[in-house]
C-alpha cells in the first residue's frame, strides 16, 4: 500500500520525460515512404490480422512491470518495442534509483550548506583536530579514488566488448533481413518475368500464370514487412537494445525458440513469412522451373532436332547438322527431385554448348549452313533456361522460410552465441557504474571532513605558543 500511495504521487516530469522517449521513438523518420508503409497495412489480407489478433505473447513473466500511463497497473503485453506501454513499465523501473540520487543530491547539498555557514559563522581560532578522523578519512578517500579507478577501467574495457558484441548483433540481424527481402524480391522478378518469356510462341500455361499472380499479390504484404522495419530495426534495436531491453529481447527470442510461430512481435526486427505465403510460392516456383525446362526440351525434340520433311516442313527452319542436348529439368511431374541423365546438359553450361549448335541465316530466317539453331531460338531457349534454373536455386531459400526455419535459425544463433555474452558484460557494466558512482558518492562525502580537519589542524598549530628551550631568556637579553 506504501509503495502505491507513492506511486500515486509521480512527478509529471518522469512522466513527461517518458512520453518524450517514446514519442522520439515512434515518431522518428528513418527514411521510409509513408505511403508505403499506409499501403502495406491497407493490403493486409483479413487472415493476416486474425493471426496478428492471436499474437504469441513473448517473456510475459520478464516484461511483467507496473506502468506509470495505465493506473499503475502492471503492464501484460509482453516484449514489444513499438509498445509505448512497454518502454513506460521499463524506464519506470528506474524510478527508485532516479528518486534515491535526488534525495542524496538534496541532502547532500544541504548538509555542505549547513557546515559552509557553520565555518563561516564560527568564531576564528582553533577548532578540534583529530588526528586519527582526519587519517582514516584520507585512508578511505585512497580507497574510494581506487576503487572509482576500478570501475572506470572495468567500465571502459566492458563497454566496448558490449558495444562491439551488440553492433555484431544489430549487424547480423539487418544482414538476414535483408536477405529475406532480397529472397522474396528475386522471386517475384523472377516469376514476373517468366510470364513474358516464350519459346517459339510457348509460354507458360494459363493456369500457372495465374497461380503466378496469385503469389504475386500474397507475398506483396510479406515483401513489405521487412521494408518497413529494416530502416526501423537496425536503429531502433541497437537504441532500445543497448540501453534498456537487453535481457527482456534475450528471454524473448528463448520463448519464441520454444514456439516458433508468425507475426509475433520479434517481427518487428526480423520478419516470419507465414506457412501459405512461403509454400504457395515454393510450389509455384518449382512449377515455373519445370515447365520452362520442359518448353526448352519440347522444342529441342519437336523442331530443333527434327529434319527437314514434308510432314516437319511448317517448323523448318533448314535445320541440319548434330543433335541439340536436351537441358536437363531438375524436377519431375510431381515436383519430386531428378537426377541428370547422360546426354543432358546441366545450367551451367547449357548456354554454351548450345552455342556449339547456332547456324548462319538468310534473311527469310533460314540457315545457310550447318545447325540446329538460329540466334533467334538460341536466344529463346536461353532466356527460358536461364529462368528455370534462377527458379531452381530459389526453391532452396525459400525451403528455409518455411515454417519460419530461417528466423528460428537466426534467433538460435543470437541466442547462443550473442545473448550469454551481453548478459555477462551488462552484469559487469552494472557492476562498474555502481561502484564509481558508490565510490563517488562516498568519497565525496568524507571530502569536507577531512578538509574540516586539515583546516583545524593549521589552526591550531598557528595559534599555539612557541615552545620554551634552555638559553632562550639568555639570547633574548643578547
Amino acid at each position: 500500500m506504501e509503495l502505491l500511495t507513492f506511486n500515486t504521487y509521480i512527478p509529471n516530469m518522469f512522466k513527461k520525460m517518458l512520453s518524450f522517449v517514446v514519442g522520439t521513438i515512434e515518431d522518428r523518420d528513418y527514411g521510409l515512404d509513408s505511403y508505403e508503409i499506409q499501403r502495406s497495412l491497407l493490403e493486409k489480407p483479413a487472415d493476416v490480422e486474425a493471426v496478428q489478433d492471436a499474437t504469441q505473447i513473448l517473456a510475459a513473466d520478464k516484461t511483467r512491470r507496473m506502468d506509470p500511463f495505465d493506473g499503475h497497473k502492471y503492464y501484460e503485453g509482453g516484449w514489444n518495442l513499438t509498445d509505448p506501454h512497454y518502454v513506460y513499465s521499463v524506464a519506470y523501473t528506474a524510478l527508485p534509483l532516479m528518486v534515491t540520487a535526488v534525495i542524496w543530491f538534496l541532502v547532500f547539498g544541504l548538509l555542505l550548506l549547513i557546515v559552509c555557514c557553520c565555518c563561516i559563522c564560527r568564531k576564528r581560532g582553533h577548532g578540534g583536530y583529530s588526528q586519527l578522523v582526519y587519517s582514516v578519512c584520507v585512508i578511505l578517500i585512497i580507497l574510494f579514488t581506487i576503487a572509482a579507478i576500478t570501475g572506470s577501467a572495468i567500465l571502459f574495457s566492458v563497454k566496448g566488448k558490449f558495444q562491439s558484441k551488440l553492433e555484431d548483433m544489430t549487424e547480423y540481424t539487418s544482414s538476414e533481413v535483408h536477405s529475406i527481402t532480397g529472397t522474396l524480391e528475386n522471386v517475384l522478378d523472377n516469376l514476373a518475368e517468366a510470364k513474358t518469356v516464350s519459346v517459339n510462341k510457348v509460354s507458360l500455361p494459363p493456369n500457372l500464370q495465374k497461380s503466378i499472380d496469385d503469389v504475386r499479390k500474397t507475398t506483396n504484404v510479406t515483401a513489405l514487412i521487412p521494408v518497413i522495419h529494416t530502416g526501423a530495426a537496425s536503429k531502433a534495436l541497437h537504441l532500445l537494445l543497448h540501453t534498456i531491453v537487453m535481457a527482456d529481447t534475450c528471454v524473448a527470442m528463448d520463448d519464441w525458440l520454444q514456439n516458433p510461430t508468425p507475426h509475433t512481435a520479434l517481427s518487428q526486427i526480423l520478419p516470419c513469412v507465414d506457412n501459405a505465403t512461403a509454400y504457395g510460392s515454393l510450389s509455384t516456383t518449382k512449377d515455373v522451373s519445370f515447365q520452362m525446362s520442359s518448353i526448352v526440351n519440347k522444342f529441342i525434340t519437336n523442331v530443333a532436332n527434327q529434319n527437314v520433311t514434308v510432314r516437319t516442313r511448317h517448323n523448318s527452319f533448314n535445320q541440319s547438322g548434330p543433335l541439340v542436348p536436351a537441358l536437363c529439368n531438375p524436377y519431375y511431374p510431381d515436383m519430386t527431385n531428378r537426377k541428370c541423365i547422360t546426354g543432358e546438359v546441366e545450367f551451367s553450361n547449357a548456354a554454351t554448348e548450345w552455342g556449339k549448335y547456332v547456324c548462319e541465316v538468310s534473311q527469310s530466317g533460314n540457315c545457310i549452313n550447318k545447325g540446329r539453331l538460329t540466334p533467334t531460338y538460341y536466344t529463346q531457349i536461353t532466356s527460358a533456361a536461364c529462368i528455370s534454373y534462377r527458379a531452381h536455386n530459389e526453391t532452396s531459400t525459400l525451403a528455409k522460410l518455411t515454417d519460419c526455419n530461417n528466423v528460428q535459425e537466426t534467433l538460435s544463433k543470437i541466442s547462443k552465441e550473442n545473448c550469454p555474452g551481453l548478459r555477462q558484460q551488462s552484469y559487469w557494466i552494472f557492476i562498474a557504474l555502481a561502484l564509481i558512482s558508490g565510490a563517488f558518492m562516498l568519497s565525496s562525502f568524507f571530502w569536507p571532513i577531512a578538509a574540516r580537519e586539515w583546516s583545524n589542524r593549521g589552526s591550531k598549530y598557528k595559534y599555539r605558543a612557541p615552545p620554551a628551550y634552555p638559553g632562550a631568556m639568555g639570547m633574548r637579553a643578547l
